[in-house]
């Protein structure tokens, strides 16, 4: 999910910008330095809680999405929507692996945190098992030790003798020890009902978590990419990284 915001993990390289662009305290790289990469992108993370506007880097922590819409399943036949979503917990990163490979365009980034909290006001209807589902108003939910990866597809393109990335396509993927729902108001006021849907859906977190998380993933994984791109399309390749030679 967050939730991956976190989380995406694009915002990483984002960290890596040399002094002269954006302040000394983040670190620059080569390509080929992984465990270079793997200690800057990892506190550029943290330094980066209340985000870098004029470069087009949103806050990290909290992490803000507008609004997003999430399909029916089968199990969860409910059709959602999201707004002011608030995603907290991203700042609290832990790095376990990250590649650059240039020659086949690809940026991967393995990461794991304590945990993530999502709030936002939330609209549904549907249907969940065998109980109807209408509902309107706050929710809460919290993955339990998160593991996000991040692997992002891009091209480099030619501006005015300068070269940029341009992520053309990612993939976003969040596993979670345990997850945790509550939705106010699920069903239109009616307190017991309410009760009963959200024991429900935490009795039967995982089934509803793995047929939920793709569609989190696909919207929050998109949603970073294009933020992302704002930036590359800024910045050279040459003052986001040290040269090879």
């Amino acid at each position: 999910m967050n939730i991956s915001a976190i989380v995406t993990g694009l915002m990483c390289l984002l960290a890596l910008s040399e002094a002269a662009k954006l302040p000394s305290i983040f670190k620059r790289c080569k390509f080929s330095d992984k465990a270079c990469l793997k200690v800057a992108i990892e506190d550029g993370i943290r330094k980066l809680e209340k985000g870098l506007p004029s470069f087009g880097l949103i806050p990290l922590d909290p992490l803000v999405i507008p609004e997003m819409s999430i399909a029916a399943g089968s199990i969860v036949n409910v059709q959602q929507y999201y707004k002011n979503v608030t995603i907290t917990g991203t700042k609290d990163i832990t790095l376990t692996d990250a590649n650059i490979d240039l020659e086949n365009g690809e940026m991967f980034i393995d990461m794991s945190y304590p945990g993530f909290k999502l709030e936002a006001d939330y609209r549904m209807t549907g249907r969940v098992l065998i109980l109807p589902v209408v509902g309107e108003g706050k929710c809460v939910i919290k993955l339990d030790q998160p593991k996000p990866t991040f692997k992002a597809y891009f091209i480099v393109v030619e501006k005015k003798g300068k070269r940029y990335f341009k992520i053309t396509d990612q993939e976003y993927h969040v596993n979670a020890a345990f997850a945790s729902y509550h939705f106010e108001n699920i069903f239109k006021g009616d307190e017991r009902l309410g009760n009963e849907i959200n024991k429900m859906l935490n009795d039967n977190w995982k089934e509803i978590y793995d047929e939920l998380v793709p569609s989190y993933e696909v919207a929050i994984g998109s949603w970073l990419s294009s933020i992302a791109n704002r930036f590359f399309s800024k910045v050279p390749i040459t003052e986001i990284f040290l040269r090879e030679y």
